[in-house]
């Protein structure tokens, strides 16, 4: 099979022609209980980048995503840059359904020296010395528990690679049952207590810290830079084959697609401008718990809302800033000729490109883009606050 797939997948098979996909068909690599799992293999991550493809799993709630690295390197810059640019955009996420499979060759584990100079004398504990590295490295990003795992494909049992993927699959639907029985647990709770005179005075001082809260903050923090600088940061890193690739193509590559990045800038500039404010209201919610115990279950599900909401925010404002800045792109056909016509005249390509994307965007039609994004971001931040107040007013 390893030797038609690489045939296939190298376009030297002659029964068939260059594939975009193929489907492998296999015994059941992974058996768990009451889970239909489908292995999806992304194309490898050769540099540091956005790509569309991942990050759209990143933020699939029902997809666990394996991020794989060299054991020298790792984590590799890759998967921080990945992991950096899913905290970026407040996609929490990766702390329940992202890990990092560390894929060793032999000897490499046996070289990993401790803080002595000395070096591990069995391929574990080189591996527990290179987690300590690992798990350093990751420290920002903030995955969950157990979110590495070291495996040599020639050496090791694949039994304890299945077991780590049944687990974190498992972790995955255990999170979120924990999180559906805490919000049904909190409403029993309201509910049994709704006659209650006493809990109802101490969650509406509650309901009235907030509502305070919400009044003094019925807007976003102002917006910092662009919503176009993500693209331009990608494309001035992108290698010149695949800002040609996406130029030639209306911006749309599978290494580099400027709707995608746009949608990013614009969740990107979103979760600036607000994610003080939520964690703000946060810490708010916390606090009165302290001091008023019995509206713990409240302001517990206030807080769940307003994260809820926020998400929805950011979700809308990437899907709006993608398809306000994709008709725009579609429509202007020279803005392509032009970019492409730059192809094969010399060194500084690239740089000629972004000069050209640099000005498209300074155009005042776009800058009204951003203006309209802006709008909608307060609109949506208004109608979370609204939705946050009116558990209150219920009670």
């Amino acid at each position: 099979m390893k030797s038609t797939f690489e045939q296939i997948n190298n376009g030297r098979h002659p029964e068939f022609s260059l594939p975009a996909r193929i489907d492998l068909i296999v015994p059941d690599l992974l058996e768990i209980d009451d889970f239909n799992v489908r292995l999806v293999d992304t194309r490898g991550i050769d540099q540091p980048s956005g790509r569309a493809d991942l990050e759209a799993l990143l933020e699939d709630p029902h997809t666990v995503s394996i991020l794989c690295s060299h054991f020298n390197d790792a984590p590799s810059a890759s998967i921080q840059h990945l992991l950096q640019r899913a905290r970026d955009i407040n996609n929490t996420q990766i702390e329940s359904n992202a890990a990092v499979l560390v894929l060793a060759r032999p000897g490499e584990a046996l070289a990993v020296k401790d803080e002595a100079g000395s070096q591990a004398e069995t391929t574990e504990e080189g591996y527990d010395l290179k987690n300590e590295q690992v798990l350093n490295a990751l420290t920002p990003y903030r995955l969950g528990e157990d979110s590495t795992f070291f495996f040599n494909a020639l050496e090791d049992e694949p039994e304890g690679l299945r077991t780590f993927l049944r687990e974190r699959m498992t972790q995955t639907r255990d999170q979120f049952q924990r999180q559906m029985n805490d919000v049904l647990d909190q409403t029993q709770y309201l509910l049994d207590n709704a006659q209650q005179e006493q809990v109802q005075a101490v969650q509406r001082a509650a309901g009235g810290h907030l509502a305070s809260w919400i009044k003094q903050h019925p807007k976003p923090g102002p917006i910092s830079g662009h919503v176009h600088d993500t693209l331009l940061n990608v494309i001035q890193r992108a290698h010149v084959s695949s800002v040609n690739a996406a130029v030639r193509r209306e911006g749309e590559w599978r290494s580099l697609s400027y709707t995608h990045q746009l949608g990013y800038g614009a969740r990107k500039a979103a979760a600036d401008a607000l994610q003080e404010s939520v964690d703000e209201f946060t810490k708010r919610c916390e606090t009165l718990s302290e001091v008023m115990p019995d509206a713990t279950d409240l302001l517990s599900q206030a807080r769940q809302l307003m994260n809820t909401a926020y998400d929805e925010l950011l979700r809308k404002v990437q899907l709006t800033g993608l398809t306000l800045y994709r008709d725009e792109l579609r429509e202007d056909l020279r803005f392509w000729s032009d970019n492409a016509e730059e192809w094969g005249q010399g060194s500084g390509y690239r740089d000629r490109v972004l000069g050209r994307n640099r000005e498209w965007f300074q155009q005042p039609q776009r800058c009204a883009l951003e203006d309209e994004l802006a709008a909608v971001l307060e609109r949506e931040w208004s109608t979370a606050l609204e939705r946050v107040e009116a558990i209150f007013e219920q009670t």
